[in-house]
């Protein structure tokens, strides 16, 4: 490698291979690549020719009621720069401020945003940009903070410039990232630190920084900030309702299922299904050409309305801080149709249940939708926001005008108790019905009607995962989970996100999104071990739990499980909830489990007829039939040997278990209703 002494930015390249070796054998290697980049002597009178090299946005002041000043770190500043400052809200539609154009920028932010000087070469006219800096709000305070995102090949994650206002060698600063994880800085004599934080996935993080001095605490920041990965594409679906293919004051996020094809140089390689967006991760060398199309059948009453090719390109680049999210505009598909469809999920418990109902119109001409829940009878009706226009006895009835694909979805959350003074027992089984007329006339009458049937637990969390179907299944079925969320602290959720690390048994791009009861981004990537997706809720500012009844969120998504599974196979799901900084809430685990061939001696059949609990279980084992069709029930291994074989004594059959090893055993129930299999654990 050499250069040669000239007026010029110059850089060159060295890629090295590094190899991981265990005992002599090879388990890993990793492409590294080092840059070295040449520049013109520092305030030097070198006129600029070519390219420039724009350096880094740096951020000041703002100490005893002065102004923040913006500057530019190791950028070329010889003759013929013109400078001129640019701010965005999101990050990539940029605007210029007036009267800002030399290399500092002094200014009172009134509000969050991003921040980057454009850098043109007068002799040339090519221009550069300085790597863009987040300024949350100006605030009297003593903490101030802004975060930007290096230039690097590696994919580093945002670099924050801390700084402190006071007069004490004991200020740190402890900062949450959003994703889980925290750690703390001290600051120097000149009350300033900076450092770095990786990000795992794309998405929009609720950052908090706490300045202390010693253990005292002086102040606190908070900052909403989305992180591209340096190689996610980030697509977004917006509603163009000025129709000028720009995303713009009065447009809205997506708020329908869509699903997207996704090629590489040409070759199909992925679909994924998304509400408001999605953050694609990318592979392959620079120069990778990535192209999105949108699959028109997924639209509902709305079409592609820009680009108007119906197709976008991004290009895997060689340096690049993060790449510029790119927008499908949609508009509404001329006629009246309409098609209405709803969503529900029910948790029984002893006590109380709730019900969660997302109902939409995947159209843009206006219809009034009529949503009616009948639940069941062991419950009455307490409360429900929004409140229904009647209540008859079991039967809910909303009235909801103008329901249109433009329009947020309605999302309903009802809450019932116990109709007696006694507890309805766990186990038992509690059926509910849900319908959104009108149907005559509806596009796809098939998502009008729901009915689900929910065995009573303990206790319910209202961060719960559920699964259907539950139990046995066949090979290649597919699966329909929900995850709901609930806000049960005493501040408003700002942004919230979901990890769902997918089982290796489905099969990860035939996951579609069903509904979602807030705008949403989904992202999926693999961690080296697993497939995990990522279910993003930017800016949903869901209210604190005084709010009953609208502190809670949730989203629907099917997926298949693979073909070939051998019986016996478990597949289990468990998501994380994150509520901006706060650490993580796990749902509980559900699970389903490849049922047995026939042939050998177990006809698979899932049913809730049949419930048992406690599971796991230590001494005793109680079977519940709701059916007087089954006389008599087994215990078996994992190898289908019997070990238990009785007759069922009555509805309520308590078996022992004591002489059981602990591990994991099914429960055969068989009579004239068929037969039904369960899975337990014994402690």
């Amino acid at each position: 490698m050499s250069f040669i002494p000239i007026e010029d930015i110059q850089e060159d390249l060295i890629q090295y291979n590094i190899r991981e070796y265990r005992s002599g054998t090879l388990v890993g290697t990793r492409q590294k690549e080092i840059v070295f980049r040449i520049n013109p002597s520092s305030g030097s009178s070198i006129p600029c020719f070519g390219s420039i090299y724009a350096g880094r946005t740096t951020l000041t002041g703002g100490c005893s009621g002065a102004h923040d000043t913006l500057g530019l770190s190791g950028y070329f500043d010889g003759c013929g720069i013109a400078f001129q400052w640019q701010t965005s809200t999101s990050g990539s539609s940029w605007s210029n401020i007036g009267g800002a154009t030399s290399a500092l920028y002094i200014f009172n932010p009134t509000s969050a945003g991003y921040y980057r000087c454009a850098l043109t070469c007068t002799f040339s006219h090519l221009a550069a940009y300085s790597t863009p800096v987040f300024v949350p709000i100006s605030r009297a305070g003593l903490l101030h903070t802004a975060i930007s995102t290096p230039l690097d090949t590696l994919c580093n994650g945002p670099q924050f410039d801390v700084y402190a206002c006071g007069t004490t060698s004991s200020y740190h600063v402890t900062t949450y990232y959003g994703d889980g994880c925290n750690d703390d800085h001290a600051l120097s004599s000149s009350y300033h630190t900076d450092y770095a934080h990786t990000y795992t996935t794309a998405g929009t993080y609720t950052i908090k920084e706490v300045l202390y001095n010693g253990t005292s605490r002086l102040d606190s920041l908070t900052i909403s900030y989305e992180y591209l990965y340096c190689r996610t594409l980030p697509v977004k679906f917006y509603y163009d309702a000025n129709s000028d293919c720009v995303f713009d004051a009065g447009d809205s996020y997506s708020y329908i299922p869509i699903s997207t094809e996704v090629d590489s140089n040409g070759t199909p390689i992925d679909t994924i299904s998304a509400v408001s967006g999605f953050y694609y991760k990318a592979y392959g060398p620079p120069g990778t050409i990535y192209t999105f199309k949108v699959i028109s059948s997924s639209l509902g009453g709305m079409y592609l309305s820009c680009p108007s090719s119906g197709v976008l390109y991004d290009t895997i680049q060689s340096y690049v801080d993060a790449y510029t999210p790119k927008y499908f505009g949609l508009n509404c598909s001329s006629g009246t149709s309409f098609d209405l469809g709803e969503y529900a999920s029910f948790r029984p418990g002893p006590h109380n249940a709730v019900a969660t109902i997302i109902a939409n119109n995947r159209y843009c001409t206006p219809e009034t939708g009529t949503v009616t829940m009948t639940f069941s009878p062991k419950y009455n009706y307490v409360s429900a926001a929004p409140a229904p226009l009647s209540v008859s006895g079991n039967v809910l009835t909303w009235v909801f005008d103008s329901m249109s694909a433009v329009l947020p979805p309605v999302f309903i959350n009802v809450s019932l108790w116990k109709a007696t003074s006694l507890d309805i027992p766990i186990g038992d089984t509690v059926n509910s019905n849900y319908v959104i007329t009108p149907i005559s006339g509806d596009v796809n009458p098939g998502n009008n009607s729901t009915s689900t049937f929910d065995s009573v637990k303990a206790a319910y969390d209202p961060n719960e995962m559920s699964v259907t179907p539950e139990g046995y299944i066949a090979s290649g079925t597919q699966l329909q989970y929900t995850i709901n969320f609930e806000n049960t602290g005493n501040a408003p959720a700002q942004n919230i996100y979901v990890i769902d690390t997918i089982s290796d048994d489905v099969v990860l791009n035939s996951i579609k999104i069903i509904a979602s009861s807030a705008v949403m981004n989904v992202s999926r990537f693999n961690d080296g071990l697993h497939n995990i997706v990522k279910f993003d809720f930017p800016n949903i500012n869901l209210p604190d739990s005084s709010h009953h009844n609208q502190c809670d969120g949730m989203v629907m998504f099917s997926i298949y499980t693979q073909t070939g599974l051998p019986p016996g196979t478990t597949i289990d799901n468990q998501a994380g909830i994150f509520f901006d900084d706060n650490a993580v809430v796990l749902t509980n685990t559900v699970d389903d489990i490849i049922e047995w061939p026939s042939n050998a001696g177990i006809a698979v059949i899932g049913s809730d007829q049949v419930t048992i609990f406690p599971n796991p279980a230590t001494n005793q084992l109680t079977i519940n039939t709701a059916d007087s069709g089954y006389t008599s029930f087994s215990i078996v291994n994992t190898i289908g040997s019997e070990l238990i074989h009785q007759p069922l004594s009555s509805s309520h059959t308590v078996a022992d278990i004591k002489a059981l090893p602990a591990g994991m055993y099914y429960v055969i129930v068989k009579g004239d209703a068929g037969s039904v299999v369960k899975k337990f654990i014994k402690m």
